[in-house]
């Protein structure tokens, strides 16, 4: 069996029509599996956001890790635009008024 599956492992890695199949027929898969159990899907998410579960901390930490990066350059680019939006106001407030 491990055999077998490193040879499947090695045909994918070499073949990009192959892995593109995979990848279409894994994303129907998951599309038709969302689609005919999306109220075990809703329940799941529900549960797992309670608050007896997971603190408000807990899911902070949670999605600071998966978008934390783009977090960081959101408000980098909202303090760049404030401060030059800022100046533009302090200016046309000091030639107009």
């Amino acid at each position: 069996i491990t055999r077998m599956l490193n040879g499947m492992g090695q045909d994918l890695r070499a073949d990009p029509a192959q892995r593109a199949r995979l990848d279409a027929w894994l994303h129907g898969a998951v599309r038709e599996m969302v689609a005919k159990h999306h109220d075990l899907v809703g329940q799941m998410v529900r549960a797992s956001l309670d608050p007896k579960v997971m603190s408000d901390r807990a899911l902070v930490d949670q999605i600071e890790s998966k978008v934390g990066d783009d977090l960081q350059y959101i408000r980098l680019n909202g303090a760049i635009v404030g401060g030059m939006v800022g100046v533009c106001l302090a200016a046309l407030k000091l030639y107009v008024l």
